[in-house]
C-alpha cells in the first residue's frame, strides 16, 4: 500500500494486517 493509505487506516488495524 501507498504511505498515503497507511495514514488513512488507523494504527492498531495497520499492525494487526502486516
Amino acid at each position: 500500500m501507498p504511505v498515503e493509505s497507511l495514514k488513512c487506516l488507523p494504527k492498531p488495524i495497520f499492525f494487526g494486517r502486516s
